[in-house]
């Protein structure tokens, strides 16, 4: 059985989404991923994604006008650039599934050049992922007591870009301080990854059925109380309503009123095989690093955390902004933050740069923002002058070289050793980075099977369709391939996905095993001590 699409198309929006779908060429067709790309213990926070399709950009176009999608030319689309929103979505028994969404990203239109040959315009579309892979946070402020789906929110509200919308689950750990261990140009997606390995979680986009964009945060536990996805029998699959004497209850047009069934999410030796890519021992690990932060906070907001370094000469009305970086006056610190909410400044403004001559800090204006890691002052004289002393004053919070814990099994070494090292940035227990590093070594030390791509044909039966339209990261199906020997329930990390012949698409999942998400009881309260090693 094939089964066809009802519709798809690939959307931009210039003031009204615009259907491209009449000019996207076949061959290549459009291809993209979502998700987390890879299945290791390290693998928790989405990767930088994109959708890249190509354009007739011909005079056989639906326009007829060549030139119609290279920007500069005078027949181009008005509006047709880059940072524009674009979207692709399949409909299928009346439901629209969006697969992705994201903007043009810069240098994403690429035309060929010269009159003759393919005359194609490439595109390439990123995701909120690469957004926040680019985003530098900026002046964000240190937060107290917060759980990894109450920190991601400040994250996101520090950006530009925004998520469509947010599926944020519960984590299991408040972390008594995070965004403290922020260095300067640290990005968004850095910070995902701290919060996520210090919760032992997830962080990805994913599409849905509203707009092709959810940010999802999930807790460590959140996966062990997911089952296997139920999907929808089409309706040539699913029974038909009948009355006692066995007649069919007929709607007003005549029709038959179908059932709503569904089976659970199961694919058995139904997979491309020959594209399949299973691996054995790629994540082995028979010694791990767990690393916890040490820190430490100043007793009184009397430390001076920025200095001028030289003085600096200012014009009458002409404002200057500066920034400065916070230092441990006593050394020794790897990264040193601020408590923002105990900031105070101190300055000073002369005639001469020595700080000799007329005082003028009373002609001085300075307002200040006070970020985790850095200071911007906004200097504004009424006369031309020197400052001579700039001073960000308040209580430090200083990062020292991190305790760690390592666990190994020489046993598992006699084929040499293979080491991870995990950084829970924010986790402030290091009973829990060495509890971490236990489980791990016990997944680990020990060569397992992976499967990294699984492709399959979504055009084939009910199951595969609605299994690519409904399958994104994060939900969990069963697998089952004799060959290789994969059978059991797998959870959809990320995939890939391409479409050819303009009906046809193959989707391949990269798969992380079910049956260690579940991972134990994290409630430190509830632990056998004794069994652990721990103190009571």
């Amino acid at each position: 059985m094939t089964l066809e699409f009802d519709d798809w198309d690939i959307e931009i929006y210039i003031s009204s989404w615009i259907s491209m779908k009449a000019d996207i060429c076949q061959e290549p067709g459009p291809r993209w991923s979502r998700g987390v790309l890879d299945n290791g213990p390290l693998d928790r926070v989405g990767s930088p994604t994109t959708l890249k399709y190509e354009l007739r950009n011909d005079a056989n176009n639906s326009v007829g006008l060549a030139g119609r999608y290279s920007p500069g030319h005078t027949n181009c689309l008005t509006g047709f650039t880059t940072g524009i929103p674009c979207r692709l979505w399949f409909e299928f028994e009346g439901r629209r599934f969006y697969k992705f969404y994201g903007l043009i990203e810069p240098n994403g239109i690429s035309p060929t050049a010269g009159i003759y040959g393919e005359r194609r315009t490439k595109v390439s579309v990123q995701n909120f992922m690469a957004q926040a892979a680019s985003h530098e946070m900026n002046l964000t402020t240190k937060a107290l007591n917060k759980r990894i789906d109450e920190a991601v929110p400040l994250i996101v509200a520090n950006m530009i870009v925004q998520p469509l919308a947010n599926q944020y689950n519960t984590g299991n750990d408040t972390f008594p301080t995070v965004f403290d261990a922020l260095g300067v140009g640290s990005s968004a997606s850095s910070e995902f990854g701290k919060l996520a390995m210090s919760e032992f979680g997830f962080i990805y986009d994913k599409g849905d059925e509203t707009g092709g964009e959810t940010l999802v945060v999930e807790g460590r536990d959140t996966r062990s109380n997911v089952s296997n996805t139920q999907l929808p029998l089409t309706v040539s699959e699913s029974g038909i309503l009948l009355l006692e004497d066995g007649g069919e209850l007929l709607l007003e047009d005549a029709g038959s009123l179908v059932l709503s069934e569904s089976q659970p999410a199961s694919f058995d030796n139904t997979m491309l095989t020959e594209s399949m890519r299973v691996s054995y021992g790629k994540h082995q690990a028979n010694r791990i690093r767990g690393i916890t932060a040490v820190r430490k906070v100043d007793a009184a907001a009397t430390t001076t955390l920025y200095r001028l370094p030289s003085a600096i000469q200012l014009t009458a009305g002409t404002p200057l902004t500066v920034r400065g970086t916070y230092r441990d006056p006593n050394g020794g610190a790897s990264y040193v933050n601020a408590d923002t909410s105990t900031m105070t400044n101190d300055y000073a403004a002369f005639a001469n740069s020595d700080g000799t001559g007329t005082d003028l800090t009373a002609s001085l204006s300075v307002v200040a923002t006070y970020g985790t890691s850095e200071v911007e002052f906004v200097l504004t004289p009424s006369a031309n002058m020197w400052v001579t002393q700039l001073d960000a004053i308040g209580k430090g919070i200083y990062l020292y070289d991190p305790l760690s814990v390592i666990y190994e099994d020489t046993n598992a070494q006699n084929a040499g050793v293979f080491q991870i090292t995990f950084d829970m940035a924010y986790q402030d227990d290091p009973r829990k980075t060495d509890a971490f590093a236990n489980y791990t070594l016990g997944l680990e030390k020990t060569p397992n099977v992976t499967v990294d791509r699984c492709p399959i044909m979504a055009n084939i039966s009910g199951m595969h369709m609605y299994g690519f339209l409904m399958l994104e990261p994060g939900t969990r199906a069963n697998f089952k391939e004799d060959q290789t020997g994969i059978d059991g329930d797998y959870f959809i990390n990320g995939y890939e996905a391409e479409m050819f012949a303009g009906r046809y698409v193959i989707f391949s999942p990269v798969l992380r095993t079910a049956s260690n998400s579940s991972f134990a009881i994290w409630d430190v309260s509830q632990w056998d001590n004794s069994s652990w090693g721990f103190p009571d």
